[in-house]
């Protein structure tokens, strides 16, 4: 599968014609694909369920406005409009929405809008590279967020980024063994 509906729509279509099976494994983002009748497609997870989550924890933190930054790839801004909408359903108003170019290398203006825009908490939507390089321009520009949130994987985002780490939550799944050494014990008691 690809990652995202730009990607497994035609390459879904080709499969169907071949008789080959397609299985999209998280990214295609329109529902549209499950009610093609198509015989050889599979969808392993939607990215709705992803974006449900992320609304549903803010909403469970009290969160009441959000900024949103997504990268301009077209699955990360499909994505970041599903939380967009979903977080206005649910009344959490979003401040900012603005993507940003992938492997962007000055963050800072775009960083100072998130400032102005005053929003407690920002929503990121984008890949491993340009979350690493945002939660390091929001310290270099000193950002004071109550919390970053990004469906980023947890396995290497807290050992590369190190104290830089604190007030980011994800989505991802854990995997066994990231978390910082003092915290092995309670990730332990706590995945099993």
């Amino acid at each position: 599968g690809g990652y995202g509906s730009h990607l497994d729509g035609p390459a879904s279509e080709a499969a169907e014609r071949l008789l080959a099976p397609y299985v999209a494994h998280f990214g295609a983002i329109s529902r549209q694909f499950d009610h093609r009748g198509f015989k050889t497609f599979f969808r392993l997870a939607h990215v709705s369920g992803t974006v449900d989550a992320e609304v549903a924890f803010l909403g469970s933190l009290g969160v009441t406005q959000v900024s949103i930054l997504h990268s301009t790839e077209p699955t990360a801004a499909d994505v970041a409009s599903l939380i967009r909408e979903r977080a206005t359903a649910r009344g959490i108003a979003v401040a900012l929405f603005e993507g940003f170019e992938p492997h962007l290398a000055d963050w800072k203006p775009l960083l100072a809008r998130v400032r102005q825009a005053g929003a407690p908490f920002l929503v990121a939507v984008g890949y491993s590279q340009d979350y690493a390089a945002m939660v390091g321009g929001c310290k270099a520009v000193a950002l004071s967020v109550d919390g970053v949130l990004g469906a980023w994987s947890f396995a290497g985002v807290p050992r590369r980024l190190g104290l830089l780490a604190e007030n980011l939550f994800g989505v991802a799944h854990w995997a066994p063994g990231s978390a910082p050494p003092p915290a092995r014990k309670e990730e332990v008691a706590f995945i099993g």
